[in-house]
């Protein structure tokens, strides 16, 4: 693609198959007298979304950009990014995801770290053995928007993987870590309800998609189901490189979003003080970004990402869903927010059922704001640690 006279890349232009809406209206009214239009609506939008990104074509820049986020080193080198690029192309293949052709990774990868050389960081060649590649921590965030292309390939296994990594294994046995599978369902069906205004999962189809994703887990590598001991359905994190790899690449992920709803939570804590006058909403957001970028500074947020402002008010919306807090309009176009100080209407509420649900359980998603801040640290310091090698490799 050329642009008076610059070589902007490549553009891939793919159709979905039609939605006709006049066969979705008469699938709602099969379910009952009278139309929900509002129901519609958000049917017709997940439809719509969901075949957008299941027809979106994966380039290049997403590919690196997702390797050089998701690394958990301090730097990489040019030969093992092309590796990376290559195994992830296949993990994005064997998923049914769509790869833009690649004749030579090699050079595809070095024409990508031209048009994207501001967003990545190069130490001096001097002081390294070869060239080590790493993100600019300021420019994170214009990475982020590639590789989120990619996230809805690999949302619903990173929800399970998260969770099973972050439970206590009950193995008796050091270097082995297993779980019962309806205890993993359950945790995996509360965090992608938490995650519900990040991602789009897959529609409702009569296929359970909680199973579909661990089947792609144990097809991939990452883990493997044992037989029932009596007591229910038992999963294992397998210890093989392969199963490594897709964990670290799952957890890193979901981490900046657990570190930004983390961040988002402990920002609402001196707020209960200020519960009659409130906060305005703009003034929090910026107060709930320097929390972010401070506690990166200070290493105790693992990804600075969690300075993103669209995911920091994504939070503050869930939260406010669930009754933890309040936003309240102003007559000068703001809005002010305030923490409730009864606990009980959290623990009353959930948001709407995730596909990866169970039915036939609907747990609550915080019984309160230190509930919220306590689940949410739990998951992103287990999902952000390298105990996973060190307590299940032999």
């Amino acid at each position: 693609f050329f642009f008076q006279g610059f070589n902007c890349g490549n553009i891939v232009v793919k159709f979905a198959e039609p939605i006709s809406v006049r066969h979705l209206l008469k699938q709602h009214q099969a379910r009952g007298p009278g139309v929900d239009k509002t129901g519609l609506v958000v049917a017709l939008a997940h439809r719509v979304t969901w075949s957008i990104n299941q027809n979106t074509v994966i380039v290049p820049t997403c590919l690196v950009s997702t390797v050089l986020l998701t690394h958990s080193c301090r730097g990489i080198s040019f030969s093992d990014l092309v590796e990376h690029v290559q195994w992830l192309t296949q993990e994005v293949l064997t998923r049914g995801g769509l790869v833009s052709p690649m004749e030579e990774a090699a050079k595809a990868v070095s024409s990508t770290l031209k048009r994207i050389d501001k967003l990545v960081k190069y130490p001096s060649p001097n002081n390294t053995l070869e060239p080590l590649l790493r993100p600019r921590d300021s420019r994170r965030l214009d990475l982020a928007y590639y590789r989120n292309q990619c996230l809805h390939i690999f949302v619903e296994e990173a929800l399970v993987l998260c969770c099973l990594v972050s439970m206590k294994s009950e193995a008796k046995s050091k270097g082995t870590h297993w779980v019962r599978m309806e205890a993993l369902r359950r945790d995996a069906q509360v965090l992608a309800e938490i995650f519900k205004m990040e991602f789009t999962y897959r529609p409702r189809s009569g296929v359970d998609n909680f199973n579909a994703a661990v089947h792609r887990l144990i097809i991939r590598g990452a883990v493997t189901q044992l037989y029932d001991d009596g007591y229910g359905e038992r999963i294992q994190l397998l210890s093989t490189p392969q199963a490594r790899r897709l964990v670290s690449l799952l957890r890193g992920m979901l981490l900046p979003f657990l570190d930004a709803y983390w961040v988002a939570a402990l920002s609402l804590l001196p707020l209960q003080a200020e519960a009659k006058s409130g906060v305005v909403l703009r003034g929090h957001v910026q107060r709930m970004q320097k929390i972010a970028q401070t506690m990166y500074l200070e290493n105790k947020v693992h990804s600075c990402e969690a300075a993103s402002s669209e995911t920091l008010c994504n939070a503050l919306s869930v939260f406010e869903f669930v009754g933890i807090i309040t936003r309240t309009p102003t007559p000068d176009g703001e809005a002010l927010l305030r923490v409730r100080q009864d606990a009980l209407l959290a623990s009353a509420r959930s948001l709407p059922r995730a596909p990866t649900s169970d039915p036939s359980s609907k747990p609550p998603l915080f019984a309160s704001l230190v509930d919220a801040i306590r689940k949410l640290d739990a998951k992103r310091r287990v999902a952000a640690t390298q105990m996973y090698e060190d307590t299940i490799v032999s």
